[in-house]
């Protein structure tokens, strides 16, 4: 079993929680879980980064923390050596900063 990272929060604690490894975007997708489950419960008290890596999957996560936070910041893709996931994140409007 390979376990995702989630975080939580209750009241005014916040707390990370290991889940099941479910599927997610056709894989494990930790980052991808673990930043909807930020923008879920954490409001304006956190930001996400993407910095370089292939792919896509990580980049709907941070669209959906760049909709319920507002603070998103990717690597510029110029100086990415796999600039996948910040330039899928910048299409899809997820990103405030570059």
């Amino acid at each position: 079993m390979r376990c995702l990272v989630t975080f939580k929060c209750s009241g005014t604690c916040y707390y990370i929680q290991a889940i099941d490894g479910l599927v997610v975007n056709r894989h494990r997708s930790f980052v991808d879980v673990l930043s909807r489950s930020i923008a879920a419960c954490v409001s304006a008290n956190a930001f996400g980064i993407i910095m370089t890596s292939t792919g896509d999957d990580e980049a709907r996560g941070l669209k959906e923390m760049r909709a319920a936070i507002g603070s998103t910041i990717v690597q510029n893709e110029a100086s990415c050596m796999m600039p996948g996931i910040p330039k899928e994140a910048i299409s899809l409007g997820g990103v405030r900063h570059i």
